[in-house]
This record gives C-alpha cells, structure tokens and sequence, in this order.
C-alpha cells in the first residue's frame, strides 16, 4: 500500500511539473475533439480535446457564469473523470457553488483571471483522490477553505497568488509541495509558526509581496525537505534568530530581496545548501560582522552565491575578515556593490591590510 502511494505522489508530482513547464496542454492543443470527448454542442462554449491516451482537456473560458457551468456538467460524458479543467481571463465567474461539476473529477484545475470571490468548500469533492494541481491565481478570492486540503491525497500544487487573501493558516498535508500565495495585501500567518508544520513534505513556499513586517522564528523549522523559500517584496526590517532554520540544510533558494532589512541577527539563517543562493538585494544594509555573516556564508562552502546588490554597504573593517578569506570573499555576487561605489568583489586586499590589519 505504502509503495503504491509514493509511485502515485511521484506520478502527480511529475505531472504537475510537466503542467507547470507547459508540456502538458491546458488549451485545446491536444489530438482530437470527438471521442472520448462529449458532444461538442452539448457543452458549448466549453471545447473538449484529448491526446492518444484518451486525456480529455476541458477549457471553458467562455461560459457566461456558475449556471452556465452546472448545465454542462450535468451533461452526461462518456468519462467522469478529466485530466484538465480551464478557465481564464473571464470575468464572469465569480461563485464556484457545492456541486457545479456533478460526478467529475479532475487532475489540475486551472482558474485563473476572473472575478471569483466564493468559492464552496466541497466544489471539486470528486477530485479528493485525483487533484495533483490547484490553480486559482488572479482572481478576487477573500477566503479559502484551507482546512479541506487535507482531502486531497495526492496534492502537490496550489496557486492562490493574487488574491485577497487576508489569512494564511495552518495547513494539514502529506503531499502538498509547492504552496504559492504571492500578492494577497495584508496576509497574515495566523498560526504563526505551526502554520507550515502540517506540509511535512513542503519543497517551495513563495509569500512575495504579501506585506510581511517580520518573519516568525521557527517557521521554517519542520520542512525536512524545504528548497525555495521567496519572501521578497515585503515590509521586514529585521530577521530575527531562527527566522530561517530549515533543518536539513536543504534551502536551495532564499530571496529576501526588496525588503527594509537594516539588521540580521546572529543565527538568523541556518539551513542553507553548499551551492545555496541568497538573495538580500535592495535592502538597508550597511554592515557585514563576522559574528553575523562567517557561519552564514560557511553553510554555503565557497561555491553559493551571496547576492547583496544595492544596500549601502560601509565596505569598511567590518569586512576585513572576508577579504582574507577567498573562498568567502568569492561568494558574493558581481553585482555586490559598496555604498560609495565599487563592487565587493574588486576590493583591495592590500588596502584593507594597511587600513585595517594590525
């Protein structure tokens, strides 16, 4: 039972990837519009396609709204369940209502660029055994039924990007890997650090530009296999010890980038790979303490990437200890600059010694 279930996350999860990179068509640009299809005028304005394996690919962004929908679904197809369903840029949608879709199920569901702002909690309950993919971004949401994700077993996406989205709780999933909520003014994390607790197989988290004023300690600290986490965008002057603290030095990706960060505290971020990349670009700040920064940029071994370009850096004794070390020094991307210009990496070791060395 056991293997059968991690061959069906690998295959949702391979899946959901090939969607996300577009070799999965989502749009009619499959094989055939007959068979296994339903009759075509039966459910206009939706089209129906399906690939030689009999995948069918429904896009409906032309319904004229919720009743249009339940009409179509109540339609009987020679297949309940659906590889794709699509809707996009229709601004006709605004409510998905308990039972929309009759019996069918679906393994990504793409909603995206309409006016939904309701959506029932039990809409796409046929799908809790096939959803790999969750897509509801730029759309108008204000809530979302986080406790029923649980329900869907084999998850591994879910989009609610551009919302507005004023609460992210916790979230209970064994499979869910890739969590984007990018773009929902004022989110807060109402569970603070048990709010990722739950994904214990997380992999990607993106929380850019949701007006974050400082990142919970621990938060982190659960994700045995967290890779990417983007907190870019925000409102966060300060990261605190244990604000990042993946434990398995598993962190391939960490952007802080566009933030107010004037200050790092020691032991603010552990957990990062040997090839990680860290971005702090276009922050406030001025100095780099070894205390601070020699075990932040050790985790990273000399082949990471230390990206700090356009803070107002002193470049001044304070970095005396990175210039002596090459394999730290390197680190720092070429666009690392210093405040009264110059690039981090073109410093003079030599005017360092003279104005710094004992």
């Amino acid at each position: 039972m056991e293997l059968n279930l991690q061959k069906l996350l690998f295959f949702a999860s391979l899946t959901a990837s090939l969607y996300e990179i577009g070799a999965i068509p989502v749009d009619g640009t499959s094989t055939s519009t007959s068979w296994p299809c339903p009759d075509k005028e039966a459910i206009y304005p939706c089209t129906c396609s399906s690939d030689v394996a009999y995948n069918l690919n429904m896009d409906c962004s032309l319904v004229k709204g919720d009743q249009q929908l339940r009409d179509i679904f109540s339609f009987e197809f020679p297949f309940d369940d659906i590889s794709t369903f699509y809707i996009s840029d229709n601004k006709n949608i605004s409510v998905l209502s308990a039972n929309l879709f009759g019996e069918k199920s679906f393994i990504f569901i793409n909603i995206v660029g309409t006016s939904l702002d309701e959506i029932d909690a039990n809409v796409f309950a046929d799908s809790h055994e096939t959803l790999a993919s969750l897509n509801l971004e730029h759309d108008e949401l204000t809530e979302f039924a986080f406790d029923v994700i649980s329900q869907y077993k084999i998850l591994v996406s879910l989009k609610l990007n551009d919302n507005k989205l004023g609460t992210l709780p916790s979230i209970q999933s064994n499979t869910l890997r890739s969590l984007i909520m990018n773009s929902n003014p004022g989110l807060k994390l109402v569970d603070g650090e048990l709010t990722f607790e739950g994904l214990p197989n997380l992999e990607t988290i993106k929380l850019i530009n949701t007006d974050l004023t400082s990142i919970v300690p621990n938060l982190f600290s659960k994700l045995n296999y967290i890779r990417n986490i983007y907190l870019s965008s925000n409102n966060i002057h300060t990261i605190e010890e244990y604000s990042i603290n993946a434990p398995l030095d598993s962190i391939e990706m960490l952007y802080i980038a566009d933030n107010s960060i004037t200050t790092i505290n020691v032991g603010a971020i552990t957990g990062l790979r040997t090839d990680a990349e860290l971005d702090l670009s276009r922050n406030l700040i001025t100095e780099m303490t070894e205390e601070v920064w020699r075990p932040i940029l050790e985790q990273m071994s000399g082949i990471g990437n230390l990206i700090l370009d356009d803070n107002p850096l002193f470049c001044g004794c304070d970095m005396y200890w990175i210039v002596q070390d090459e394999k730290l020094w390197r680190q720092f991307s070429p666009q690392s600059s210093c405040h009264a210009g110059g690039n981090v990496i073109t410093l003079s070791k030599e005017q360092f010694d003279f104005m710094c060395g004992s």
